[in-house]
């Protein structure tokens, strides 16, 4: 089905795993209707439901109130469908608002709740157990990522997301990649074996030498796995106070003029701002900092305040996060100033972490954190 997204493959994929041992007839039309959904149809006797795909993340109830107001919804709502919707992991308050709405679903976890007239309910209530050969989607569960193999996934998905045709290709080469992402060559060559054995890189072409290669086959679990682990994990920051009436000024007044270029890169919900605006206001100010300064108490104080920046325990309008694997290196240009014309009446162009650790770094943001991956999931990437 060529013309179905990286997304709705890996929800059919879920919708498979869940039918495939408790529906005798089904199958999947194609993803040119109306909502541009892929719709699922089920026959039942003489009679058939369809069910169009309607993906929800992570599966948060964030995830799902905002899958229900998407213009998909509005669009199945048009058609003769039904919505299915489908999540990584749908959770319980999630769970109860679908039942509230009447609205099916299932998750990568094989949970379901599926039900149409005339005469189908499907409920599975219990996570699948593990299967030595299983379909379904790899997650941070079934990989052991570490700070050096998450470097190197890191690197190839962002490769992957600034360069969609790219999956097509060959992977850059072992020694390559370890520049990249500022690991050895031979933690890299183990780092790809086992993203073989998960099954989102796969070899092509000679089995060894010159001529073997590899190709990115499955970016989006890869990402999915990849941001759960990163997700998790805590980061050393200094939380600071400032006066941000602006947030875009703040930052190239204070910021991009005052610190070295290759040592900073903006991240979290500014960084949101300046590629798929989600928010009315920003609540927090989020930069990466390079090591060497962050470690060194004296140069990390003078860099606060060449900022004015004053360290406090609560009330921050800024944090500074210690860097960490590709994160500067892999940083793009960006204009704080969204154009804007500053004080002296001259632009100041900054930096900004890659759209994959953005990904990344919203889901660790609060409540509305989620959603907001999702959101820029959705618009600026292929996977």
């Amino acid at each position: 089905m060529e013309n179905v997204s990286a997304v709705d493959k890996r929800a059919l994929a879920a919708v498979e795993d869940v039918f495939e041992d408790v529906v005798r007839r089904w199958s999947v039309v194609d993803g040119s209707t109306p909502s541009g959904a892929p719709t699922v149809e089920i026959d039942l006797n003489h009679s058939h439901v369809s069910f169009s795909i309607l993906w929800a993340g992570e599966g948060f109830p964030a995830d799902v109130d905002a899958a229900l107001r998407s213009a998909r919804m509005e669009a199945i709502h048009e058609s003769s469908a039904l919505p299915l919707v489908v999540a990584r992991r749908i959770s319980p308050g999630a769970a109860r608002t679908l039942e509230d709405r009447g609205v099916s679903w299932v998750d990568e976890a094989g949970r379901a709740s599926v039900h149409a007239d005339p005469g189908l309910l499907i409920v599975i209530d219990h996570e699948r157990p593990a299967r030595q050969e299983s379909r379904r989607r790899p997650s941070a569960r079934d990989f052991r990522w570490a700070s050096g193999t998450a470097a190197v996934g890191e690197a190839l998905l962002t490769r992957a997301q600034r360069d969609p045709g790219s999956t097509h290709e060959a992977l850059p080469t072992v020694v390559d990649v370890a520049e990249v992402a500022g690991v050895s060559a031979a933690l890299v060559s183990r780092a790809l074996q086992g993203f073989d054995a998960a099954g989102w890189t796969a070899k092509s072409g000679a089995a060894r030498g010159p001529r073997a290669t590899r190709v990115l086959k499955d970016p989006a679990a890869m990402l999915s796995s990849w941001a759960s682990w990163h997700a998790s994990r805590g980061v050393p920051r200094v939380f600071a106070h400032a006066i941000v009436d602006d947030p875009d000024l703040f930052v190239a007044d204070r910021i991009a003029r005052r610190w070295p270029a290759k040592e900073w890169a903006l991240t979290g919900w500014l960084a949101l701002q300046h590629v798929a605006p989600f928010v009315t206001s920003v609540p927090l100010v989020s930069v990466y900092l390079a090591p060497s300064v962050f470690d060194d108490k004296s140069a990390l104080q003078n860099a606060l305040t060449e900022s004015g920046l004053r360290r406090v325990e609560r009330g921050a309008r800024v944090e500074i996060l210690r860097a960490d694997g590709p994160v500067l290196s892999d940083a793009e240009p960006d204009t704080p100033t969204g154009g804007a014309e500053l004080p002296n009446g001259s632009d100041v162009e900054g930096r900004r972490v890659s759209t994959i650790r953005l990904y990344g770094d919203l889901l660790k943001m609060g409540a509305r954190g989620p959603e907001a991956a999702e959101h820029l999931r959705e618009l600026r990437m292929g996977f």
